[in-house]
């Protein structure tokens, strides 16, 4: 498989400089990457942590440039004020504001 398998339990693996008093280890490539949202950094390529690469999650972005999606679809609301987005990648909290972070896909031309 991926490698995991044989990895210690308890072991305690780098967040590359993002670790705080209450984030103190990423074993994952999600843990690294909430730890970098933790302190409002972005993320320039998952290539860059071994978390990541073990997982799969670190492609070039030569393997990533034919990825492509088409969405379509009904989305019935109330009338009330709101917006509704679509977005690659994840979401999260930061001062109080909604932010999705596209850092990652700025090496790629977007056809919106």
């Amino acid at each position: 498989g991926n490698g995991t398998a044989l990895l210690d339990p308890n072991r305690c693996e780098s967040c590359y400089g993002a670790e705080t008093n209450e984030i103190k280890c990423c074993n994952t490539c999600e843990e690294v990457r909430v730890a970098y949202r933790a302190r409002g950094w972005g993320l320039e390529s998952l290539a860059a942590f071994e978390q990541c690469k073990r997982e799969g999650l670190a492609k070039a972005p030569s393997d990533m440039k034919e990825e492509q999606c088409n969405v379509q679809g009904r989305l019935r609301v109330s009338k009330v004020s709101g917006n509704f987005h679509i977005s690659p990648g994840k979401s999260f909290q930061q001062s109080q504001a909604h932010v999705h972070d596209l850092k990652l896909l700025q090496q790629f031309p977007l056809n919106l």
